[in-house]
């Protein structure tokens, strides 16, 4: 929604969109982090298994409170 261009596209469909920043990222490491997240929206996106969901979001709780480098700030460094 905070990227919405207008409130007439967060409104009818800004849940559609996602934005990706490389600001902070080498730049021969751009085209590497971005092929990694079309593969893994795109695996996300042919799961069937509700189950298999249910574990990708215990696994992501458990990032979030304890933080993926175990510091509990691992989800706010980005993936660079």
């Amino acid at each position: 929604m905070i990227f919405a261009p207008t409130p007439e596209v967060r409104d009818s469909d800004g849940y559609n969109c996602f934005r990706l920043c490389f600001a902070a990222c080498p730049e021969e490491q751009v085209k590497p982090i971005s092929k990694r997240f079309v593969k893994g929206a795109q695996a996300f996106w042919r799961i069937k298994d509700v189950k298999e969901i249910d574990k990708l979001l215990e696994d992501d709780e458990e990032a979030v409170i304890t933080g993926m480098d175990g510091d509990g700030i691992g989800l706010l460094t980005g993936w660079c």
